[in-house]
């Protein structure tokens, strides 16, 4: 299933990016109209000209199945997987994968504040270097915007060919570290990361990991993009995770789903000693000499790993 999952969500990506890409470069072309609808979608264009129809759905749809806007609709999430399998193609053996990372909220709430501030102030031209459909669509729109299916106040701020160098050069530096550092920008600069973060902590089905099953790999850990697995500790950071199943089909011992269910151990390594077991200690033996408690060898707090 967990592989299905995967197949499908590397499907999806691909076809709208596609079209986004194609219908940038040929804007006459008969598949103007699904691309224009795709653009319409994007989370940031949307919370910029007020549509709440759009902002509304992506949040319940981030409630229902976690930050799958990160990993289908977003043309960035292609153009960052794209040049991430590059480079782990391009070092073979020499790959040593991702590792888990302590989220960096002071970043992506700093970040979050001043776009929200600068378009309160009506500075569109911050989205920019910030918002990943308008640093893509921006970068293919080149120096003429009228060839952009950017929303008007956008193009009021991402017009001429300054505009058009601020993109690129955005564009190439998410490529650049997100070549050795995956999902980088999604969970520190990204506005429609970090908003979509707030609500993906809640939802309905996530990455849940099995400890009974898990025999500490550290596969999950090392395909993980979004660097949101901490291994030691079973977790999996929702507001991180970008629902890319790369975890689901790595893992060798079928450890890791994506269910709407909390695994729990079947054997807590703390529980509490049966009364029945209880009162069997300082039982006398045959010598007269107390018999020593269970409880006598049971390891400390700190003794146990």
């Amino acid at each position: 299933m967990g592989r299905l999952l995967k197949i499908m969500r590397v499907v999806v990506e691909a076809v709208i990016f596609g079209l986004l890409t194609y219908s940038a470069v040929r804007i006459s072309s008969s598949f103007a109209p699904v691309a224009s609808f795709l653009s319409e979608i994007q989370f940031i264009p949307a919370t910029v000209t007020f549509s709440m129809t759009i902002i509304v759905s992506w949040l319940l749809v981030t409630l229902l199945f976690g930050r799958i806007y990160c990993s289908t609709v977003c043309p960035l999430s292609a153009v960052q997987d794209g040049v991430s399998r590059l480079w782990i193609t391009a070092r073979g053996r020499k790959w040593k994968g991702y590792t888990f990372r302590r989220p960096q909220n002071l970043l992506r709430y700093v970040s979050l504040c001043i776009v929200f501030f600068a378009l309160v102030c009506g500075f569109t031209a911050i989205l920019l270097i910030f918002d990943p459909f308008t640093i893509y669509e921006r970068t293919l729109a080149g120096v003429n915007t009228s060839h952009s299916s950017l929303s008007a106040p956008v193009k009021a701020g991402a017009a001429g060919t300054v505009g058009f160098i601020i993109a690129f050069t955005v564009l190439a530096a998410i490529s650049f570290f997100a070549a050795k550092g995956g999902r980088t920008f999604c969970n520190t600069l990204c506005p429609a990361g970090t908003t979509l973060s707030f609500v993906s902590r809640y939802s309905i089905f996530h990455i849940d990991i099995n400890p009974d099953k898990c025999i500490q790999c550290r596969r999950c850990e090392r395909v993980c993009k979004a660097h949101c697995i901490d291994v030691p500790s079973h977790t999996v950071d929702p507001s991180r995770c970008v629902v890319c199943f790369n975890c689901v089909t790595g893992c060798p011992n079928d450890a890791i789903r994506y269910t709407s269910d909390r695994h729990r151990l079947s054997y807590p390594l703390m529980q509490s000693i049966d009364g029945a077991i209880a009162s069997a200690t300082a039982a006398p033996d045959t010598d007269g000499e107390a018999v020593t408690s269970v409880t006598d060898n049971i390891p400390s707090d700190e003794n146990i790993s």
